[in-house]
């Protein structure tokens, strides 16, 4: 079956590995362009034990978005009241795999830990603050200037000793 047109999965590059550490890639799941539009957005790792350590982490595998048929609301029901009547609501799904297959990670520690960030509008994209920026740029531009300054001035001043010649004496 077919997703809906509005509605998306994208996988993206992200700088964050504060929590996940060596994972640098989020997916997306929106339901659309608009700024009311919702989305749940999880890094394709999940662990297995408490501590977020490479030791620990195991991959997921996200499959396509579905389509699925939409269920009658019940008459009496918060969802009904959210889409009133007339409105249908529409629904998708997606089925996400957690570890490899025959990797027995769950059965040896009953244990999974996966996070995903559900809100409203648009998900967070990552960039670089103006700190970062200003630490990057004092770590890396400082150290090539001085290089740069030095070397420069070493030469002038070998430049400078060779015209000035003394006259030999014999």
């Amino acid at each position: 079956m077919e997703a809906a047109a509005d509605m998306s999965i994208e996988t993206h590059k992200n700088l964050d590995d504060e929590y996940t550490p060596g994972i640098f890639k989020a997916t997306h799941y929106s339901t659309g362009e608009h700024n009311d539009a919702g989305y749940v957005a999880w890094k394709p790792v999940c662990y297995a034990g408490a501590r977020h350590t490479l030791e620990e982490d195991r991959f997921t595998t996200t499959y396509g978005l579905r389509k699925d048929a939409t269920p009658a609301l019940p008459q009496a029901s918060i969802a009904h009241a959210f889409f009133m009547t007339g409105m249908k609501p529409q629904t998708t799904s997606v089925n996400i795999s957690f570890g490899m297959e025959g990797d027995g990670f769950y059965k040896a520690s009953s244990y999974l830990d996966w996070n995903a960030l559900v809100g409203i509008g648009q998900p967070p994209e990552d960039h670089l603050s103006t700190l970062v920026i200003s630490v990057i740029t004092a770590g890396v531009g400082l150290p090539a200037a001085l290089f740069l300054f030095g070397g420069l001035a070493v030469g002038i001043k070998k430049l400078v000793r060779r015209q000035q010649t003394y006259p030999e004496i014999d």
